[in-house]
């Protein structure tokens, strides 16, 4: 399940990339300053498998980078969200497991048009349970939801433009 025969190229490059983030450990991604096409939503890493203990700051760099939807299905760009869906539902370890890890999400332009994305729900960020997030210096375009960040303790969000969004921008 973790590359489709319907992605594109950047699509599976940028999954795998964020793929080997989680399970080797690295803390930071830093993207070419070019034109990625998304097929489907990337899931950003939940934590550093055999990492260190205490918090941790995954850093994701999109140099100036702009990502467009390459297709009319509707879907989050980015996302990390607890696995059952419902923050009702999420137990204390898999909570903490979540919460030890923040995010730097910086330097990114996107479009999200393509097929019908107005009340869809669906973002370029859609993120969950962090503590310590900093998202900044994001420009984006015709999205549902701009940025979408849910339970995101002590983040912080400055430097953000948001046109044609149609429910709301954060």
């Amino acid at each position: 399940g973790f590359a489709a025969t319907s992605d594109n190229y950047d699509t599976t490059a940028i999954r795998y990339a964020l793929k080997m983030m989680e399970t080797l450990g690295y803390q930071s991604l830093t993207f070419e300053p070019k034109t990625y096409w998304l097929t489907r939503a990337c899931e950003l890493p939940v934590r550093i498998v055999g990492g260190k203990t205490g918090r941790g700051m995954f850093i994701i760099d999109g140099n100036g980078a702009t990502i467009v939807k390459a297709n009319t299905l509707q879907f989050n760009f980015f996302e990390r969200i607890p696995v059952q869906g419902s923050y009702a539902s999420v137990n204390d370890a898999v909570a903490a497991i979540y919460i030890d890890n923040g995010f730097t999400f910086t330097n990114f332009n996107s479009n999200g048009s393509g097929g019908v994305w107005q009340n869809s729900g669906y973002s370029f960020l859609h993120l969950g349970a962090t503590f310590g997030s900093i998202v900044q210096n994001i420009f984006l375009t015709n999205f549902d939801i701009g940025l979408r960040l849910e339970f995101c303790m002590n983040a912080t969000i400055n430097n953000i433009f948001v046109n044609n969004a149609t429910s709301y921008s954060v």
